[in-house]
């Protein structure tokens, strides 16, 4: 009966994080927004007193209000996003 391989730690956390980075590549756009130095902390600190888990899930709820885009659903091709 042939063996099975039993992965160390190592190796099933190396393939645990391919899987991850290869799924978010292919379902996920990334935006990249730079801020002074030290103010990534503020809007952190500010999301967290405001009931939020972190700067991220503040941000999605921002845009979701001021636009009505949830940019954690798959986009309608059918919806129309202009202002």
């Amino acid at each position: 009966m042939p063996r099975t391989k039993v992965f160390t730690d190592e190796e099933t956390r190396k393939k645990n994080a391919a899987y991850r980075q290869r799924w978010q590549k292919e379902n996920r756009d990334r935006l990249n927004v730079q801020v002074v130095k030290g103010q990534r902390d503020v809007l952190r600190a500010y999301a967290l007193a405001h009931g939020y888990a972190g700067y991220a899930e503040y941000i999605y709820d921002l845009v979701q209000k001021d636009s009505g885009i949830n940019l954690m659903a798959p986009p309608d091709a059918g919806a129309d996003t202009t202002p």
